[in-house]
């Protein structure tokens, strides 16, 4: 496995619903880095790890299309289901240099982010 990489820098997480005049809506979950500090490797998917030690991959939504370095975009429609909804969770994002950053998402963001997928539409 790549070298972990944990700096403390803050970041924009961000889990929404894509393709509203669809029946079927695109769940993502984009991450903004500040500019200059990380570039995301775009080809390769993003790692949720649960507590349990279950883990997912994510596609990249940007592998072809990144608008600026810094942003990465995953699409988990199919993943957000296999989660557990009150735990919390590991994101390793997959970085330019072969390195992976660790984002620690607590179990009261999962909690949201499951309303999102049973309760809002």
């Amino acid at each position: 496995m790549p070298h972990r990489l944990n700096q403390g820098y803050a970041w924009q997480v961000l889990l929404f619903k894509q393709n509203y005049s669809s029946p079927v809506k695109d769940l993502r979950l984009r991450l903004v880095a500040f500019p200059g500090v990380v570039e995301i490797a775009h080809t390769q998917p993003l790692l949720i790890e649960t507590v349990a030690g279950k883990l997912l991959n994510a596609s990249d939504a940007y592998a072809l299309t990144a608008p600026v370095p810094n942003v990465g975009e995953y699409n988990l429609t199919d993943i957000l289901p296999k989660l557990p909804t009150t735990d919390a969770l590991k994101l390793y994002v997959p970085l330019s240099s072969g390195q992976q950053l660790v984002l620690n998402i607590s179990n009261t963001v999962v909690t949201e982010w499951q309303w999102l997928v049973t309760e809002i539409d």
